[in-house]
């Protein structure tokens, strides 16, 4: 008998986990999912993101090795800074359970792109966005931005539009045209809250991540 396959998402917080969980379920059809919240909030998640290492690792194995109990046939993890600060290549392996991350589209991207404008929850986030861009092409340029204070207004259920206006998104907009960068990078799983809002007000390409990722993960399993 056919059993569809499952993935463990795990992310930030409940609410980017939830995002996660809704956006595999919105574009296949193939895959049941798991939710894995690591943190309470976004000030939690970026202090645990900056915790002794080891900690770290065992919060994470312990969540890859309760899906594996569960059934789990992959992990897609949806969240930029959690992936720049937990070695998931490594718990891959040791698992032997296919993981993707928001990271492993950077490497395609900077094929594409030169210069990129990056938005992101934090400076750890925006320092793993950075590797893992130059990783695939040494030659990019990236121009980021950490907003936390966005997340939180997510978390809170703030109106896209509100959010925009008050956090100055369109002014960034054009400050990154005005770079002549050639893209904006939703470097932020919740970012996508507003991904057709801003799409609106700049003429850059805004590129949500998690696109590659679906399609990587559907690969490998």
């Amino acid at each position: 008998m056919y059993r569809k396959r499952k993935v463990a998402v795990i992310a930030g917080t409940a609410v980017d986990t939830a995002m996660g969980a809704e956006y595999i379920v919105e574009n296949t059809e193939k895959l049941d999912v798991l939710r894995y919240p690591v943190s309470g909030n976004p000030q939690e998640q970026t202090m645990f993101q900056i915790s002794d290492p080891a900690l770290r690792e065992s919060k994470i194995t312990g969540i890859i090795e309760d899906a594996i109990s569960k059934s789990a046939d992959g992990i897609f993890v949806y969240c930029n800074s959690l992936s720049g600060t937990v070695d998931f290549s490594g718990l891959s392996q040791r698992y032997g359970i296919p993981v993707v991350t928001p990271l492993m589209a950077y490497g395609h991207l900077s094929r594409e792109y030169k210069r990129v404008g990056v938005i992101a929850a934090n400076n750890q986030s925006l320092a793993g966005i950075e590797k893992a861009f130059l990783s695939g092409n040494d030659e990019v340029e990236i121009i980021g931005t950490a907003l936390l204070p966005v997340v939180k207004e997510i978390e809170n259920g703030t109106e896209p539009s509100e959010i925009i206006n008050k956090w100055k998104l369109a002014e960034l907009m054009r400050f990154y045209e005005g770079v002549h960068a050639q893209c904006v990078v939703l470097g932020c799983t919740h970012f996508p809250y507003f991904r057709k809002e801003l799409s609106e007000i700049t003429e850059l390409p805004v590129i949500d991540p998690a696109e590659h990722m679906l399609s990587t993960l559907i690969n490998l399993l």
